[in-house]
């Protein structure tokens, strides 16, 4: 051992740095001790032990022969299947073992009558079958239905464990119960449970739920998990035939183009990915672009609120999750994402989905686009329709962190000659909030839109308000959706009503600065 600094120490042949804490789980539950790092464990071993003093007598002596005979591999609990480097291999070796199960003893005849009787408490482990032949059939046709060995141990818990219709079944059968000795390796264990063998004991929550995008596994690990990170990765991909590449989430989403800094802890770096969404076909780097799986469901209620040949206006539109659907849908799209990279397979999207003839594709900052939208400059791509002048029935701002503050262009942006007689546009905009009721977070949202557009957005028959609750994003942290029309007043402020215009050196038209944007930390 080698004194790092004050309460780290080395251990193994390898340069892993550990904290006390685990130093000694790994040194309790037992390390294969390489011969190159004998010399360096015997001579200052005095040093791990004045790390140990609450060790029981057992698990010193256990230290002590780990550190005196380099090749030996002492019983574990966890961190048995760990490899010369703690952190990234696993031996898999180390999980074979074999277990007696309990099974029925039956003919060819009935084996699939008894099966359909108890196939609810039947084993259930990856890669071994419910049904195999009976090695004690002299004529090599009997079968053994193997049971649950979770639930059913011995061959009394049958009577207990099982209902007594199908144990009366197996009586009127003459059905013998018998034990069964099978072979279990690392392949027919669960993913969970091969992280819980791995795993040092004080890790409460296994890390199992994970974001999949295309052949990628991404996942955002808890500090206590990041010595482990390469380990959690192997399982992932031994486990899961269609990922490739595991990656974690390093750090916040800080960006303006919402990407964030990842780590690929397992598998290839291929970022490039095909995802497949209602039967709509994206493709992207998830490198470079924002993409969330978690809002599938988002994505298609909001599509759900457009109508066939409707105008719609994304601001915010990424690589298109709301655009294409639309366009496929029979709306008439104008998208817009002010990431160059989004613009570019938004492109390819609209492409490879073919709806070029439904959608405008625009790469400039959202308040732009938007300015463009409410004055109708919009370029017409109405099949028949010969004006110019084109009027969204729907704004879609989906930028969470920041959209809210966007609405704040809409004050006097439209003008009255050009929107008569028609609707304006509903706004659907995605935001964060907190609160411990849904009321709060409702009335959160509404206060802050009320800020940026000056007025009133109680609910009513005219402006048709809407909070809802998209989705959990962290403690105390909601995904929300503002739906709401442009009220008349919002739509037409700073309007002159005389039409006298403005006298000479005089702005009747405030400027209204942007606030500055700062992007909420652990967005999703």
């Amino acid at each position: 051992m080698r004194r790092a600094r004050r309460g780290l120490v080395l251990v193994c042949s390898k340069r892993c740095w550990l904290s006390r804490k685990t130093t000694l789980e790994i040194a309790c539950r037992s390390v294969t001790v390489l011969a190159s790092a004998k010399p360096v464990i015997e001579t200052r071993w005095n040093r791990v032990l004045g790390y140990t003093e609450r060790l029981t007598a057992r698990e010193s002596t256990s230290c002590l022969l780990a550190a005196k005979i380099p090749t030996m591999t002492l019983s574990t609990e966890s961190l048995s299947g760990v490899k010369e480097d703690v952190f990234t291999t696993i031996d898999k070796d180390l999980f074979i073992k074999k277990i007696t199960v309990i099974a029925l003893q039956v003919q060819p005849k009935t084996c699939h009558k008894v099966l359909s009787l108890v196939k609810p408490y039947t084993i259930r482990k990856t890669g071994i079958r419910n049904i195999v032949a009976d090695p004690g059939d002299e004529t090599g046709k009997g079968r053994l239905v193997l049971l649950n060995e979770e639930t059913i141990k011995t061959r009394d818990d049958v009577e207990s464990c099982l209902p007594s219709d199908i144990v009366e079944a197996i009586k009127r059968e003459e059905i013998r119960v018998v034990e069964h000795e099978i072979s279990l390796s690392y392949d027919n264990m669960s993913q969970e449970s091969i992280m819980r063998k791995l795993l040092p004991v004080s890790i409460g929550e296994i890390p199992s739920a994970f974001e999949t995008v295309g052949h990628i596994a991404h996942f955002n690990l808890r500090d206590e998990l990041l010595p482990y990170k390469h380990i959690i990765g192997q399982v992932i991909l031994d486990k899961n035939a269609h990922i490739k590449t595991v990656v974690t989430k390093l750090g916040n989403i800080e960006t303006k183009f919402r990407t964030f800094p990842m780590e690929v802890i397992a598998g290839k770096q291929e970022f490039d990915v095909r995802v497949k969404e209602h039967n709509v076909t994206f493709e992207f780097n998830f490198a470079d672009v924002y993409w969330n799986s978690r809002l599938q469901e988002e994505h298609r209620i909001i599509v759900s609120r457009f109508r066939k040949n409707e105008v719609i206006a994304d601001a915010m539109c990424g690589i298109g999750p709301f655009a294409v659907p639309a366009a496929i849908k029979g709306c008439n799209v104008y998208a817009n994402d002010l990431n160059p990279k989004c613009y570019k397979y938004l492109l390819r999207n609209v492409e490879k989905n073919k709806v070029t003839s439904k959608v405008s594709c625009f790469n400039t900052d959202a308040r732009d686009f938007i300015r463009l939208a409410c004055k109708g400059d919009f370029p017409s791509k109405i099949e028949g329709q010969k004006e110019k002048t084109v009027f969204p029935q729907h704004i879609v701002m989906n930028l969470p962190a920041a959209a809210l503050s966007f609405l704040d262009v809409f004050p006097g942006c439209f003008d009255r000659n050009l929107w008569q007689n028609k609707p304006l546009p509903m706004v659907h905009c995605h935001c964060f909030s907190s609160g411990k009721t849904q009321e709060e977070r409702r009335d959160n949202v509404i206060s802050r839109a009320e800020n940026y557009l000056g007025c009133s957005l109680k609910p009513n028959d005219k402006n048709e308000v809407e909070v809802r609750y998209v989705r959990d994003v962290a403690p105390n942290k909601f995904m929300m959706c503002l739906h709401f029309r442009v009220p008349e007043q919002v739509a037409f402020a700073f309007e002159d009503p005389e039409g006298e215009g403005e006298a000479e050196g005089e702005k009747t038209t405030p400027d209204p600065k942007r606030p500055k944007v700062e992007f909420i930390e652990n967005s999703p």
